[in-house]
């Protein structure tokens, strides 16, 4: 039986970092979408 999760992260700081890490830790995983704020954007 196959399964999927999508988490959602938010990070401040080294967040491309973490998410290379969890992916790592899953096989066929991967980072689908980043959104970053943008300068002056409320975060």
């Amino acid at each position: 039986m196959a399964r999927s999760i999508t988490p959602f992260l938010m990070f401040e700081g080294a967040a491309e970092e973490a998410m290379r890490f969890y992916v790592s830790l899953f096989a066929r995983s991967e980072v689908k979408q980043i959104e970053h704020y943008k300068s002056g954007e409320a975060g």
